[in-house]
């Protein structure tokens, strides 16, 4: 039996035999019937008897039977045939039989019915497609015969009919799935083998190209078809087979024109004792096995050389970072003292030509000092030890401090300042000294690179949700702007955008290379806009988180009521605190210029609502402001006003306020603050002159790359806090001054040790309010000499211990921390920063965080 022959039983055999025999008895009877009748003309009644049970088998037989005369009418027809036509005995009769042809067939049909009663066709059992009353296509076979009369003319045609539709379909779809298997076995690349239990090919079925197994392999065994070691090892997975009875495989290889292959042979029972064994190439796939392994151990090869590249690099990382660690160790010690020195030496009595050699010698420190922080900053980026303080603070006074700072420098450059700032506090929390180094950054290159006209920064809200707020930040400059070659090169570590040999402006480039990296952390984006000649928009966006903590209610202004104010400004940012005075109650009424202040003065005073209130702008052009206020001090009728100044020059306050000012507020103002002012202003002797500390007044100027926060000024701190005893252990001489000069200022009495045990032993002796310890001394350095104080205190006290040291890497404030101290200072120290530690760590014994000192 081949594997592609389906056995098909023939279901019908016992139909066609009894249709055969029917078809004879009827032919028969119906002759017989004929003579009968012609010899005998009345029925008895065993003829009556016969002719019933003859025309009940006739009816009942489960062959369709009709008989159509010489025209093809049918004139006779059994209920089979009515039941296969699905029409009524009555409406059977008398329709030719052509009518169950379809009508494609019908003309060929009734062509071929005349020729077989001509005598042209002989009558011949065969299949055709009829179809029933309601469309039904059916197969049938057709068995024919002539019916004759007494003289042996033809005088019609007697037809059975046998439905075989369910037998044809099966033998077509018996067909098509032999048909598909056949397809199936041309398309696969495969050779399948029908053996028998004694290894014998009985079949073979593979594509003409096969290069094993010929056709000629049939009735051969299949071991003497394969190499010995091959069919070793199908012999064994034809035994696995007998014991388990399911599917089992064997490869094997064998060398064919001179090559080695690889097969893989598939045995699956196969019922009558018989196996079919499916014999696959899989060379290819034992090379791409092979080429597979050779990558892999290629990866591990090239793994192993990436690990060890990579551990190299991380030990140039790691000796990198130790030298710089070593390196900031090693300059910030040294420019600790120069830094120091100049600041005592700027205060003190020197001639004009000394101030400007001290000052430019502090200036180019200071710019040093810039740089070393950049340098560390990006190591710190690099190792990704860059991280951000969540503190709360208020945004709009850290943008005011920021931007006094630099009104200051852009002032000194001949530029002018533009600020268009919230005029609201805004409590938030975050990173503010972050925040103020990428302001920093951007408004420094904004003065670099600007020689005239002006610059400024604006700060958009742009969305405020309940539980953060997102700003946008603009630093504009009319500078030499930024081609958009030029643009591709931003924001690269040690780039400039002028690279040449004879450029203009100097600088590393670390500064934008750190404030994306910030930005970034803040959450945002950075930018810039910029045309050659035509300045340079700088911007970033940053997420702040609301500080509900510290969200109060805004202050009601009760004295601002009906308060008349006049103001001669030309701030561009007075439309935001003109407008809150306005909306706090405030009569606001503005002048064009200062030569209309003392008529408009003069003039309301002799009426029932003279001013209250006078906010100058001392930088207005035509304004002698010392003038001004004397005048209005010696007319009896306008001298109890509050004459408010608003200046970029911190240089003129004492002046001013000789000459008899209120109140001075740096630029540029913010609403809440005025607000205030005016609110102390309101509730005591208007003519009283305001006495220092009473008012905001100008942040210190400085260049570092992080800014601090504006300083009031105060008395001299060390009047404030006598009596106070501080222990300074640092092994550098002019450090040791230095610090001790601090403290002094900060109000301190200063013991000072060279060494980490003298310290121990200091604390033995002395309850100190705090100790400044360096951590880097002989004998015992500041880490083991914490670690004794702390065990010999136990629970009984506790030392305040301050980190002083010139490490400042990434790490080195939690290694601080962590060793027991209490806080962190990296060299060089100012006297606010030494303050700013002081009242976290007493902040209910004395609070400094604001003093500025003294001179």
């Amino acid at each position: 039996m081949s594997l592609a022959d389906l056995p098909i039983l023939p279901a019908i055999i016992g139909s066609f035999i009894f249709a055969a025999l029917l078809l004879f008895f009827l032919r028969s009877g119906s002759r017989q019937q004929s003579r009968t009748a012609r010899r005998l003309i009345p029925f008895d009644d065993r003829s009556r008897v016969a002719l019933k049970q003859f025309r009940a088998l006739f009816d009942e037989s489960p062959v369709a039977y009709c008989e159509v005369d010489i025209g093809g009418v049918i004139r006779r027809a059994n209920r089979a045939y009515c039941e296969l036509r699905n029409l009524p005995f009555t409406e059977t009769i008398g329709r030719h039989c052509a009518e169950f042809v379809p009508e494609a067939d019908r003309e060929r049909y009734r062509q071929e019915l005349r020729m077989k009663f001509s005598g042209e066709k002989a009558l011949r059992t065969h299949q055709r497609k009829f179809i029933n009353h309601d469309r039904a296509l059916l197969t049938l076979e057709v068995h024919e015969s002539f019916i004759t009369d007494e003289d042996d003319r033809i005088v019609g045609l007697r037809i059975g009919l046998l439905d075989i539709s369910e037998h044809s379909r099966t033998e077509q779809e018996a067909w098509q799935a032999t048909s598909e298997l056949r397809a199936i076995f041309q398309a696969l690349p495969d050779a399948f083998l029908r053996l028998d239990e004694k290894g014998t090919i009985l079949d073979r079925r593979a594509p003409a190209e096969y290069r094993v197994f010929p056709p000629n392999c049939v009735g051969r065994s299949i071991e003497e078809m394969m190499p010995q070691a091959a069919f070793a090892s199908v012999r064994e997975a034809i035994g696995r087979l007998e014991s388990s009875g399911a599917l089992t495989t064997a490869e094997y290889a064998a060398v064919i024109d001179g090559g080695t292959c690889f097969f893989e042979a598939r045995l699956i029972p196969f019922g009558w004792h018989e196996t079919l064994m499916i014999v696959r190439d899989i060379t290819e796939r034992k090379r791409a096995e092979r080429r597979t392994e050779q990558y892999a151990e290629e990866v591990e090869r090239k793994n192993e050389a990436l690990q060890q590249a990579l551990r190299a690099a991380r030990e140039a990382t790691e000796l990198k970072n130790r030298f710089l660690a070593n390196m900031s160790h090693e300059i910030r010690t040294p420019m600790n003292g120069v830094l120091g020195m100049l600041e005592f030496l700027l205060n003190t009595d020197l001639n004009a030509e000394q101030r400007e050699y001290a000052d430019s010698a502090r200036q180019s420190g200071s710019a040093l000092l810039n740089i070393i922080n950049d340098i560390l900053d990006i190591s710190k980026i690099e190792a990704g030890k860059l991280n951000l303080e969540c503190v709360p603070f208020d945004l709009a006074q850290n943008l005011r401090d920021v931007a006094g700072h630099f009104v200051l420098r852009a002032k000194a450059k001949g530029l002018e300042f533009q600020a268009d700032l919230p005029g609201s506090p805004i409590p938030v929390r975050g990173d503010p000294g972050r925040l103020r180094q990428i302001l920093t950054n951007l408004l420094g290159n904004a003065i670099k690179f600007t020689e005239h006209g002006k610059m400024g920064l604006r700060v958009e809200i742009v969305s405020a949700q309940e539980d953060r707020i997102t700003c946008r930040f603009y630093v504009i400059d009319t500078g030499i702007g930024i081609s958009e070659q030029q643009r591709a090169r931003l924001f690269q570590s040690f780039v400039q955008v002028d690279g040449s040999a004879t450029r203009k402006y100097g600088g590393t480039g670390l500064g934008l290379v750190i404030s994306k990296e910030l930005v970034q952390m803040l959450g945002g984006e950075i930018g810039v806009e910029s045309q050659p000649e035509r300045g340079s928009v700088f911007w970033f966006t940053a997420v702040f988180a609301r500080d509900k903590a510290s969200v109060a209610a805004e202050p009601v202004h009760t004295h601002l009521a009906g308060m008349r104010v006049l103001v001669a400004v030309e701030d561009l940012t007075s439309h935001r605190w003109l407008g809150a005075l306005e909306a706090a109650g405030a009569d606001v009424q503005r002048v064009a210029s200062p030569s209309r202040l003392l008529p408009a003065l003069r003039l309301a005073s002799g009426g029932s609502a003279p001013f209250r209130v006078v906010i100058v702008d001392i930088d207005l052009h035509q304004l002698n402001a010392t003038t001004l206020a004397r005048n209005i001090r010696s007319d009896p009728k306008i001298s109890a006003v509050a004459l408010i100044g608003i200046t970029s020059a911190p240089e003129h306050v004492a002046l001013l306020r000789e000459s008899g000012y209120t109140a001075c507020l740096p630029k540029p103002v913010l609403s809440s603050q005025l607000e205030t002012v005016l609110d102390e202003l309101a509730g005591r002797d208007r003519s009283q002159p305001c006495q220092p500390g009473a008012n905001a007044s100008h942040p210190a100027p400085g260049d570092g790359a992080k800014p601090e926060p504006a300083a009031s000024p105060h008395a001299d701190t060390a009047e404030q806090c006598p009596n106070r005893r501080a222990l300074l252990a640092e092994d550098n001489s002019i450090n040791q001054r230095i610090a001790s000069k601090l403290l002094a200022k900060a109000g301190f009495q200063a013991d000072v040790v060279d060494n980490g045990a003298a310290a121990v032993e200091a604390v033995k002796q002395t309850a100190y309010d705090f100790v400044l310890m360096d951590c880097q001394m002989p004998e015992m350095d500041g880490f083991a000499a914490t670690a004794v104080i702390r065990q010999l205190e136990g629970q009984r006290r506790h030392t305040h211990i301050i980190a002083l040291t010139a490490n400042a890497m990434a790490g080195d404030r939690e290694k601080c921390l962590a060793a027991g101290m209490d806080d962190y200072l990296s060299k060089p120290v100012s006297l606010q920063a030494l303050l700013e530690a002081i009242n976290r760590l007493q902040p209910a014994r004395t609070s400094l965080a604001a003093a500025a000192p003294a001179r």
